[in-house]
């Protein structure tokens, strides 16, 4: 039959006569009226257990200490010797300068390991959940892009090797973040610039505009089919995580703890579950496909966020010197090409020669490992190498914007562009695409 050993240490000063012996601690512990101490066991009410105290001093006497070793001989007692611990807690508050140290808790330990099963259940659900998500909305290109085998081997992170689903590297909370950060679709400098141009209201497309509220991918995707909000499972989930850190990282679980993760996870799993059964009726777009799988990549890596932010804030200027150079008529056409990033810099430096084809070269090759982040999963980088890629990638958006700041301050001569854009000749990967 399985015993369960709880020991407290208690460290106090060698000054003054309170509880200076084995004797004197005993008759604290006698001091709550529920407790009994004979010899080497103690009552507390109707329940009896193991009862130790060992004595002694530190180093040069100037303080002493306590060590205190309680036993309960059944689990079927447990509640009961809980109720012992809380009160010997407040016990030994009195003893101490300090809080008692928990040198051994098998409480603590029985409750994490009931606890832990439950936390697991509902963290595999969320990945399933997920994953299923990724797999069939986004497809394989998900994880297999054709991005040049080469590009990869040179930043991918050797000592990680490869994961079948890396979703299962992917930490507690930030399953979290795939569902319930919010991202607007909108460039936020677009939006502004259409407010800026319309004269009356009725010149603003209210749909646009709609789609400039930040939104979580579970109110995009899940809401509409599954009958919960996203706070309700975030709060949740939130709670959960909290819990879920004090079984991980071996802190005090109680009883208290584990109904609570009982009545989460099963709040959690019932919305889960409906989330999973309504996956096929969720149909995304192309351009939401790409939305997502980007979102979720820089969501699940920091630097890899960084990166893909920069990214497309480069994007960003590059279409605004491109409109620089667009007669008013030709400014729908710069919405239809906008995202295509080659065509932007050919117009810019085969059309125009405002950008340098070095800088071509460079910023193609942000599309490149842009590409491999958002769409090989599997892939993984050193801090190092990716930290060396936003640098670089940083340098571009500068030239870019000393570029952009010398054309408006009329300091680089160009004819007005011609109604035929040049089409994408060179062969380079873009957004999004895949190779079938």
């Amino acid at each position: 039959m399985q015993e369960f050993k709880v020991e407290f240490l208690v460290i106090t000063d060698s000054k003054g006569a309170f509880c200076n012996s084995i004797s004197s601690f005993n008759n604290l512990m006698r001091s709550n009226d529920d407790i009994s101490i004979e010899a080497n066991k103690l009552t507390f009410r109707s329940l009896q257990i193991g009862y130790e105290v060992q004595f002694g001093n530190i180093v040069d006497a100037k303080q002493k200490f306590f060590h205190l070793r309680l036993t309960c001989p059944r689990e079927d007692q447990i509640l009961e010797f809980g109720e012992l611990l809380k009160a010997i807690r407040t016990l030994l508050y009195k003893v101490g300068d300090k809080a008692p140290q928990v040198l051994w808790d098998d409480i603590s330990s029985f409750y994490a390991n009931k606890a832990y099963p439950l936390v697991h259940e509902i963290e595999n659900i969320m990945r399933k959940l997920i994953t299923k998500f990724m797999l069939t909305n986004i497809g394989l290109g998900w994880t297999k892009e054709a991005v040049p085998q080469e590009v990869i081997e040179s930043v991918r992170n050797k000592a990680a090797g490869n994961s079948q689903n890396y979703l299962h590297e992917v930490d507690f909370i930030q399953l979290s973040n795939f569902l319930f950060n919010e991202y607007t679709t909108i460039n936020t400098k677009a939006l502004l610039e259409k407010i800026r141009e319309a004269s009356k209201s009725e010149d603003l497309n209210l749909e646009f505009l709609k789609q400039s509220i930040p939104q979580s991918n579970w109110e995009r995707y899940f809401s509409p089919l599954v009958d919960c909000d996203s706070e309700y499972l975030k709060v949740r989930w939130d709670k959960l995580y909290d819990i879920r850190c004090q079984v991980a990282h071996n802190k005090s679980i109680n009883k208290s703890d584990l109904e609570q993760i009982e009545v989460l996870g099963s709040e959690l799993k019932s919305k889960l579950l409906s989330a999973i059964d309504s996956l096929d009726k969720i149909h995304l777009s192309e351009e939401d496909r790409e939305t997502v799988a980007e979102n979720v990549a820089g969501n699940v890596n920091a630097l890899h966020g960084e990166y893909i932010a920069l990214y497309k804030q480069t994007h960003e200027r590059l279409i605004e010197l491109a409109r620089m150079f667009l007669v008013e008529e030709e400014q729908e056409q710069l919405v239809k090409f906008g995202s295509n990033l080659r065509t932007l810099l050919n117009i810019l430096t085969k059309q125009k020669n405002v950008i340098p084809k070095q800088l071509r070269e460079e910023i193609l090759e942000a599309l490149v490992l842009r590409n491999v982040i958002v769409h090989h999963s599997d892939v993984t980088f050193s801090e190092a190498s990716i930290q060396k890629k936003i640098e670089l990638l940083k340098a571009c958006y500068s030239q870019i914007a000393e570029i952009l700041n010398k054309v408006e301050r009329g300091k680089i001569d160009y004819t007005e562009i011609g109604s035929s854009v040049e089409s994408d000749d060179d062969g380079i990967v873009q957004e999004g695409s895949n190779i079938e």
